[in-house]
C-alpha cells in the first residue's frame, strides 16, 4: 500500500510540475543596454563631437579595401576569421596584439570574426587613430593630458568634458593614452546601444548604393580646408599616424583603403611595405603639386602635339593622374561635383590655349585651312551644368 501511495505522490507531483512548466510564459528578453555616459553625454555623442563618423564615413573604396584584407587571411573561404586563422597564423603585429584585435571585433563572442566584424572594427580603429594622434604635437607617439586638452578645446568642446573624456580612455590613470589603450575604450563607445555589425555594415552599403541625385547626411563628402583640400602629411606624420607597431614599415593592413594609393605606390622593393625611406624617396621624386599642374613623372615623354605646335590630348596616364587631383574626399573616384570641376578645369585651359594660341610667324594665330578663323567663344558664359 506504501509504494502505491509513494507512486501515486510522485505522479501527482509530475503531473503539477508539467502544469507549471506549460503555464509559465518564457522569460522576456533582457532590455537593451543603455548608452554608456560622460558628464551627462551619451558616448556615442562624445564621439561625434571629437570627430567621429564611423561606418556614416565610410566609402565604396574603403569597403572593397577591408574585404580584400578579410579574404587574404580568410584561409578556407568561410566568411569567417577563425581564431587560428587571425591569431595563430596570422603576421600583422604580436600574437598577444592579433589577440586583443579578435576580441575587440568578435562582438558577439561567438568565437568567430565575421566580415562585417571585421569590417566595422577597422572602421573604428582606424577613424579613431586618426583623430587621437592628431593630438600628438610633439610627435613622441603618445598623447599626453595637455596635448588631448589643447587640440579638442581648440576644437569647440567645453574643457570639463574633454578633460572628462581624456580621463575615460586614461584607463592606467598615467596621464597619457597609447594607441591600444584608447582603442579599447574607444570601440566599446563605438558599439554601445547600436545594432550588430551586420546590420550596420549593410545599411551603409544600401545608402552608399542610392543614385547619385539622391544624396543623404551620410553620403555628402568631407570637405577640407577653404578650398575642399588641404596638404598631405609629412613623411613623419604618416608614419605617427599609421605605424601601429612602430616598426618603421606601413603593413597594408596598418593603412586604411583610401590611403593605399598615396602610400604603396612607394614600395619600391613589392614587399607590401613602405619603410621611412622609401615614403621619403617618392615623396622627392614625385612633388606636390596644384590640380592645374602637369602631374607627369619626370620621366615621361612630352605630351604628343597636333601641326601647328598645339600639344595634343594627353596620354591615359597623365589624363588619369589629372583626374584624380580633383578627388576631394580621396575614395580614388570622381563623383558628380568632382567631375563637374574637373571637366571645367580642362575647358579653362581650353580656353586660354585658344586665346594664347600657337602663331604662324606673322604674328597672327593660326588659321584653320581655308583661311577661316573658328568663332572665339571664350568670353561666352559656361553652360549650365
Amino acid at each position: 500500500m506504501n509504494r502505491t501511495m509513494h507512486a501515486s505522490m510522485l505522479a501527482n507531483c509530475i503531473a503539477c510540475v508539467t502544469c507549471l512548466a506549460q503555464e509559465t510564459p518564457p522569460p522576456a528578453p533582457p532590455p537593451a543596454r543603455a548608452p554608456q555616459q560622460i558628464s551627462g553625454i551619451a558616448v556615442t555623442e562624445i564621439l561625434t563631437r571629437l570627430g567621429a563618423r564611423l561606418e556614416h564615413a565610410t566609402t565604396n573604396a574603403d569597403l572593397r579595401g577591408y574585404r580584400v584584407q578579410f579574404d587574404r587571411t580568410d584561409v578556407n573561404g568561410d566568411g569567417n576569421h577563425a581564431r587560428s586563422e587571425y591569431v595563430d597564423r596570422g603576421r600583422y603585429l604580436t600574437s598577444q596584439a592579433r589577440a586583443g584585435i579578435f576580441r575587440a571585433a568578435d562582438a558577439n563572442q561567438d568565437g568567430l570574426v565575421s566580415r562585417a566584424e571585421y569590417t566595422l572594427n577597422r572602421i573604428i580603429t582606424d577613424e579613431a587613430k586618426e583623430i587621437i594622434d592628431a593630438a600628438d604635437s610633439n610627435g613622441n607617439r603618445q598623447i599626453e593630458r595637455s596635448e588631448f586638452i589643447s587640440l579638442f578645446s581648440r576644437r569647440g568642446m567645453d574643457r570639463r568634458l574633454t578633460e572628462a573624456v581624456f580621463a575615460a580612455l586614461d584607463t592606467n590613470r598615467d596621464g597619457r593614452l597609447l594607441t591600444p589603450e584608447y582603442l579599447r575604450t574607444w570601440g566599446r563607445w563605438a558599439r554601445s546601444a547600436q545594432p550588430p555589425a551586420e546590420q550596420r555594415i549593410a545599411a551603409r552599403r544600401a545608402t552608399l548604393a542610392r543614385p547619385v541625385n539622391a544624396p543623404t547626411a551620410d553620403s555628402a563628402p568631407r570637405r577640407r580646408g577653404p578650398r575642399g583640400r588641404q596638404p598631405p602629411p609629412n613623411v613623419d606624420g604618416v608614419f605617427r599616424r599609421f605605424d601601429a607597431n612602430r616598426d618603421g614599415a606601413l603593413d597594408i593592413e596598418e593603412v586604411p583603403p583610401f590611403v593605399h594609393q598615396f602610400v604603396f605606390p612607394a614600395d619600391a622593393n613589392r614587399d607590401d611595405k613602405v619603410t621611412r625611406e622609401e615614403l621619403a624617396a617618392f615623396r622627392a621624386a614625385r612633388p606636390s603639386r596644384g590640380p592645374n599642374a602637369d602631374t607627369r613623372p619626370p620621366s615621361a615623354p612630352p605630351s604628343p602635339r597636333r601641326s601647328g605646335g598645339r600639344p595634343g590630348p594627353p596620354a591615359p596616364e597623365q589624363f588619369i593622374q589629372q583626374a584624380l587631383q580633383f578627388d576631394q574626399d580621396g575614395d580614388g573616384q570622381l563623383d558628380r561635383q568632382e567631375l563637374l570641376e574637373f571637366a571645367r578645369s580642362l575647358r579653362r585651359r581650353g580656353q586660354a590655349r585658344l586665346r594664347q594660341g600657337p602663331r604662324d610667324g606673322s604674328g597672327d594665330r593660326a588659321q584653320p585651312p581655308g583661311g577661316r578663323r573658328r568663332p572665339d567663344r571664350s568670353d561666352e558664359d559656361e553652360p549650365p551644368p
